[in-house]
């Protein structure tokens, strides 16, 4: 049973806690409450122990190298990384208040929500892809049927010394590949998302419900664990065939997940 004072684990019959002396009855060991309150705190522990180790400081300057490289690739994109400034930020500042003593659940709540807003947009990308490959194969069938536009465009192969012959039969395996292409990458996106980004944030969700003490189960730990190595493996082969810079910013996001691969077990005790 549980001391209701001090939440110190205490052996059936004794009339008194021994860490605080606290006077106990004969129906403490029965709440249940206290006994989730003391899970709890063993799932608040255990995240302290986790977020200040060593290698979750690792972790968060992997992820901030990573976000930085990605940054400098995307500046003549105009575009930004957000997801991963946003995990750079978060990562430091569940760090901070973990070694300070001040970690709370809305500083988890805020990795959790990253992962979330990252498992939407992933939806979002997947059904472009498909709508995409069906306007694709829309209108790329009535673009086979326009002789003009194929003289044209023969005319253009011509010009740049190719013998390729556009026929209507390539064409339209041209077409059917394109539209397969699109399809599959759509497909493949949306079930990432649903099976393993979303397995994630499943966990992230209640590991900051656990530490804020809402009394629900730590989820889906071991799958999460399954779906981080994934992404390092994907990440790693996103690595071949780039540039200096990605090259070097997907090699330290396949690290980072292998480390939160390794610091993931600490919580399951």
């Amino acid at each position: 049973m549980f001391c209701p004072n001090c939440g110190n684990a205490v052996e059936n019959g004794n009339k008194f806690c021994p860490a605080c002396g606290k006077g106990l009855s004969s129906n403490v060991g029965e709440n249940p409450s206290l006994v989730q309150d003391s899970r709890n705190s063993e799932v608040r522990d255990r995240v302290r122990e986790a977020v200040s180790h060593p290698l979750f400081l690792v972790l968060a300057v992997l992820v901030s190298v990573s976000a930085l490289l990605n940054l400098i690739a995307s500046l003549p994109q105009i575009s930004i990384p957000i997801f991963e400034l946003l995990l750079t930020i978060f990562f430091w500042i569940v760090y901070y208040n973990a070694k300070k003593g001040t970690l709370s659940g809305a500083h988890l709540r805020n990795v959790s929500g990253t992962v979330f807003a990252y498992e939407i947009v992933a939806y979002v990308c997947g059904g472009l892809f498909l709508l995409g490959g069906l306007m694709f194969a829309v209108t790329g069938s009535v673009v086979i049927e326009s002789l003009e536009f194929r003289n044209t465009l023969q005319s253009a192969f011509n010009a740049a010394g190719s013998s390729l012959k556009l026929t209507g039969e390539f064409m339209s395996l041209v077409v059917s590949i394109i539209t397969v292409v699109f399809f599959v990458l759509g497909a493949l996106l949306i079930l990432l998302a649903f099976f393993g980004i979303r397995r994630v944030h499943r966990f992230l969700k209640s590991l900051y419900r656990n530490y804020d003490n809402e009394q629900e189960s730590l989820l889906h730990l071991r799958g999460a664990r399954s779906w981080i190595i994934v992404f390092a493996v994907l990440s790693g082969l996103s690595a071949v065939g780039g540039t200096v810079v990605t090259f070097f910013a997907f090699a330290c996001n396949t690290a980072a997940c292998i480390l939160a691969a390794i610091l993931l077990p600490k919580l399951d005790k």
